[in-house]
């Protein structure tokens, strides 16, 4: 057995890491599904690794050198923080290892790239880079406003307050800012090599050279045929049994495929007012305020 999931460890090692992240309804799972459409790569969701179980583990493993400190044994009974990281790599490589598994079997030998969504590891790339010193991050950014509109129709629990006005107020204040802050924070420490920006409304207006990008920066194959297919495979049209974008179905996953939607649901002028602490972030991308 030990041999077994020592090989399956190696196996998971000769393989490039991804990781994709985003502010939860700014298209992360759009993207996940098209990048798990390569055929050289494995993408799915979601962990929850950095937020939820390493934590977890890295409290368990505290308690642990507490106890050996707190009874006088020996330092070299404690764990030591590579002997911690090795275990939290092994621990999501693991996970990575049931993505591959759930795969086409027959593609195996061509997977180049695995890679997990979870939205809330954008304030986890930290962690999660210490982890995989040469793992990369993809950061997919929607027009928060948009974000905002798209969590108030998805419904519970991803709304804040009994009106569209008041969540969406809460939801430029907080939630956007600290997943979108922390990522870019992150992601510009790391450099462009290891971490990626990319706008929802690009993926939407231009797929196929904005698919491209995101591959190359992969690493896998970034063949305009192979960016053609994945967007005509992951297209709104795709998800959603023929309908177009701009055709809403409240209460689908994947309700209108459009970008602007906010202007149709709030004021724009008071909604400039709720924008003021995010405008660094808005400017960085290209969000007209």
């Amino acid at each position: 057995m030990f041999a077994e999931w020592l090989e399956q460890q190696q196996r998971i090692e000769r393989l490039g890491k991804l990781f994709v992240v985003g502010c939860y309804k700014s298209g992360t799972t759009w993207l996940q599904r098209s990048l798990d459409a390569h055929p050289e790569m494995v993408v799915k969701g979601e962990s929850c690794a950095a937020w939820k179980l390493i934590p977890m583990l890295n409290q368990a493993l505290v308690d642990y050198n507490t106890h050996q400190k707190q009874h006088n044994h020996a330092a070299i009974t404690q764990l030591r923080n590579l002997d911690c990281l090795a275990q939290y790599r092994s621990v999501i490589n693991a996970q990575l290892l049931n993505y591959l598994s759930a795969g086409d079997v027959s593609r195996h030998d061509e997977i180049r790239v695995v890679g997990d969504k979870t939205p809330q590891h954008t304030v986890g790339i930290g962690i999660l880079s210490g982890i995989y010193p040469e793992a990369r991050f993809v950061h997919i950014v929607r027009d928060p406003r948009d974000a905002a509109v798209s969590a108030w129709f998805h419904g519970e629990p991803l709304r804040f307050g009994s009106t569209i006005q008041e969540h969406t107020r809460t939801f430029l204040a907080k939630n956007w800012p600290v997943n979108v802050r922390n990522a870019t924070q992150s992601g510009d420490a790391l450099g462009h090599d290891r971490y990626c920006e990319i706008r929802y409304e690009d993926l939407l207006d231009d797929p196929i050279p904005t698919l491209q990008r995101v591959f190359a920066f992969c690493g896998v194959s970034d063949e305009e045929r192979i960016a053609s297919d994945v967007a005509s495979r992951c297209s709104f049209s795709a998800f959603t049994n023929g309908r177009t974008n701009g055709q809403e179905e409240r209460g689908h996953f994947y309700r209108k495929g459009v970008a602007g939607d906010w202007k149709n649901h709030l004021d724009p002028n008071e909604v400039r007012g709720w924008c003021a602490g995010i405008s660094d972030l808005m400017d960085r991308f290209g969000y007209a305020r």
